[in-house]
């Protein structure tokens, strides 16, 4: 197995199952501000298969941004750069592909722009919490597993 293969498998296997848990916890503090029942259904309705995309989506971009984390390792560059471009790899096109998916399938709703604003706020909080949570641990977990010392 190559460097950037094994960048990518650490990266999944780590990955995927941080994702899941933050989406779920995502739902459950969402069910838990909004009193649950019905209004989390009617969230579901509106951003479910946006969800379904962004699911289908992880596994790809985390194996993709593994190999590139391996590149970044080395390519010597610092520590900090690696896990922010990784963060902002992973986050952007997930929420990328959970943007495109919810405009094609409420593209006849109106008032997207008020549906957009929490979209947008949760890509901003994912880049700062998977910054420094997932994202340093996959640095570390690469830089060891691959053997790069600096």
């Amino acid at each position: 197995m190559t460097l950037k293969n094994k960048g990518g498998l650490i990266s999944l296997l780590v990955g995927f199952p941080f994702g899941l848990v933050a989406l779920y916890a995502f739902l459950w503090i969402l069910a838990m501000l909004t009193g649950g029942g019905l209004r989390l259904m009617g969230t579901l309705a509106v951003y479910l298969d946006s969800i379904i995309g962004l699911i289908l989506a992880l596994p790809i971009v985390l194996w993709v941004g593994g190999k590139i984390m391996v590149n970044d390792l080395l390519s010597l560059k610092s520590k900090w750069k690696i896990i922010w471009r990784y963060s902002l790899i992973i986050n952007s096109t997930i929420w990328f592909v959970f943007l495109v998916i919810y405009l094609i399938s409420k593209i006849h709703f109106g008032n997207l722009l008020v549906e957009i604003i929490p979209i947008v706020i949760f890509y901003f909080i994912s880049i700062i919490v998977t910054l420094f949570t997932f994202s340093i641990m996959v640095y570390f977990l690469v830089k060891n597993k691959v053997n790069i010392s600096r």
